[in-house]
């Protein structure tokens, strides 16, 4: 499993992840962004990404930076196309939302004051990424045609593992399992589980 907390992974990954690397390194958000500890997150960085997949992006923003975190976005990003900056509650905690587009690219940047590797979004990506080490390609393909379907990621995730309730917080009890672990509950209680 690579590193997702460096983004040189993707530099050389999949046709996409190369792309989405060029993309925000023109952007130069890892750069711009530093101080807030960015990570990519969703679909891409998993290869399970489909046609109009946009890239998510995790920052640690603790309140004492907000101004600073909402300034920069505003500064660097904010005369991009379909640029929005929202500040809803996510999960109990205040968050920052930004959308813009690039390149035709579609990219979302989320600012939590939790550290990213422990941000819901984080965690999901490092299940969601043990599951499909355990599942192989068979399950990959079953993502995506689950994904082109309109399912969101976790939904599609849980549905395909048979996990019932809110296919956000069942993912998480994954969290911490061994390849091993999650073969003998995909082997139970999964609709695929061919390798």
């Amino acid at each position: 499993m690579p590193d997702f907390t460096n983004p040189r992974y993707i530099q050389h990954g999949s046709r996409r992840q190369q792309r989405a690397h060029a993309v925000l390194t023109a952007l130069n958000l890892w750069k711009v962004l530093a101080d807030f500890r960015p990570v990519l997150a969703g679909t891409i960085p998993l290869n399970i990404d489909i046609a109009g997949s946009d890239l998510d992006v995790l920052c640690e923003v603790v309140p004492a930076d907000t101004q600073r975190f909402t300034e920069l976005l505003q500064k660097h990003y904010g005369h991009r196309a379909g640029f929005r900056l929202k500040r809803p509650v996510i999960n109990g905690e205040a968050s920052i939302v930004c959308n813009f587009r690039y390149r035709n690219q579609e990219i979302e940047v989320f600012g939590q004051a939790v550290p990213t590797a422990r941000q819901n979004g984080f965690r999901h990506l490092l299940v969601e990424a043990a599951v499909l080490e355990a599942g192989g390609k068979a399950w990959r393909r079953a993502v995506r045609q689950l994904k082109k379907q309109g399912m969101k990621t976790e939904p599609a995730f849980a549905n395909l593992l048979r996990l019932s309730g809110d296919p956000y917080v069942a993912l998480l009890e994954l969290e911490g399992k061994s390849i091993a672990e999650l073969r003998v509950q995909m082997a139970q209680h999964a609709i695929i589980c061919n390798r």
